[in-house]
């Protein structure tokens, strides 16, 4: 069991957090379970929580040195009185939820300036001035380049 808390200072009289430190398949990682004394559902529940893992695997980042992240696996107990039916996953907190979550859950987007020819570079006018600086902005006289 861990010691820090991962809520916002705001809602601690409120909330408890528990950090368990286990091993899911023989890796590290991380079982969150957050008590809360809330009568009503929260509807950013899914967002919170998702804050919350973000806090965890910063802390792990900073305490471990580790490269990789541990698991975490969220747990909510919740005693309210009203039907529970508020979104219990982040993407069904967007607009555009299918189109958030593959982006999201999929590599980002890298443009390698290294791997484009400065030809082709100078080729594209207004996208092309800006990649061309930013690869070769460590260079003293970028403008002779040019």
């Amino acid at each position: 069991m861990k010691k820090d808390s991962f809520v916002d200072k705001a809602l601690k009289k409120s909330i408890l957090d528990i950090l368990f430190s286990v091993k899911f398949d023989s890796e590290d990682g991380y079982v969150f379970l957050l008590l809360e004394r809330q009568s009503k559902p929260d509807y950013y529940m899914a967002f919170r929580l998702f804050k919350y893992m973000l806090n965890i695997e910063e802390y792990h980042m900073k305490a471990t040195k580790s490269k990789k992240f541990p698991f975490i696996y969220p747990l909510e107990f919740y005693n309210g009185i009203q039907q529970y039916n508020i979104p219990r996953n982040l993407w069904e907190l967007f607009e555009n939820s299918e189109l958030v979550k593959a982006t999201w859950t999929n590599d980002y987007q890298l443009i390698n300036v290294h791997d484009i020819s400065d030809q082709a570079l100078k080729e594209n006018a207004w996208s092309g001035i800006l990649q061309f600086f930013m690869k070769h902005i460590h260079e003293r006289d970028l403008l002779k380049r040019w």
